[in-house]
């Protein structure tokens, strides 16, 4: 019998137990019940992207979550409180809870046939029905998907680092949709383009949090906070680029054609 249900999993990169937010959480007491707590409610959210409800209508609260997780539900209301202080969960205006950047962590998948035959059609369709039926590559489209996704966090983890290198600030951020739709935009070398206008920024080298720059990453990368007096330096020797579907070469940020 066929197995059409869609599983869901939890996607961790290696280094998930390093991040600045889990080893602080770890380094307190009772640490290793809080990230076990922290690894439930992402699993929990899982098939609601993100979002801890029963159904459409009935988020969970701190009984039901300690109950579901089995743990005691003082401890369940002190673990909240702590990880929406390190921005790991957010509460919504109705209440329910938000794991956050929960998108980096989701993973789905169907029944091996069904990949198949979606990589099947999606090869017909490129190769204008020249398959004839044979697989060009074992690989399914979710594996290539993944893979985008696990180039976007490395991208967005090296512009933390690179943030944190330079300002000497930490990189926390509750919530990473500006920065994700930053990249779908203008692809992820835009992100260096951003760093090196902070780098020529007293302001956002000496005031800007890591969650402001991401909320105004178009305006910094067009150079709005760049100091005055290294404006001379900013004369364009060739803008930042990439290459379109045409195999025209266009600015990240204005998207003009380059000659």
């Amino acid at each position: 019998m066929s197995d059409n249900k869609r599983y869901y999993y939890l996607k961790l990169k290696e280094n998930f137990f390093d991040s600045e937010e889990m080893v602080y959480l770890e380094s307190e007491k009772d640490g290793v019940k809080y990230s076990n707590f922290l690894l439930k409610l992402y699993c929990k959210s899982l098939k609601r992207e993100g979002r801890l409800v029963l159904n459409e209508l009935v988020p969970y609260d701190t009984k039901m979550l300690a109950k579901v997780t089995r743990f005691s539900e003082s401890f369940t209301k002190k673990a909240l409180k702590k990880l929406e202080n390190l921005g790991l969960i957010q509460r919504l205006d109705d209440g329910t809870i938000f794991m956050s950047n929960i998108q980096e962590y989701i993973g789905k998948s169907s029944t091996e046939a069904d990949r198949k035959r979606i990589y099947r059609k999606k090869i017909e369709e490129e190769k204008s029905g020249q398959m004839s039926g044979q697989m060009y590559d074992k690989r399914t489209p979710e594996i290539e998907i993944d893979k985008e996704i696990e180039k976007e966090i490395d991208d967005i983890d090296r512009f933390r680092d690179r943030f944190k290198e330079v300002t000497g600030r930490n990189a926390y951020i509750k919530n990473q949709s500006s920065i994700n739709s930053f990249i779908n935009s203008y692809g992820a070398t835009a992100l260096g383009v951003v760093m090196e206008q902070i780098e020529h920024s007293n302001y956002l080298k000496s005031n800007a949090d890591f969650e402001w720059v991401c909320n105004n990453l178009s305006n910094i990368a067009n150079g709005k906070y760049r100091d005055r007096n290294q404006e001379a330096d900013t004369e364009y020797e060739e803008p930042e680029y990439y290459i379109d579907d045409r195999g025209y070469k266009r600015s990240v940020i204005t998207k003009e054609i380059l000659l």
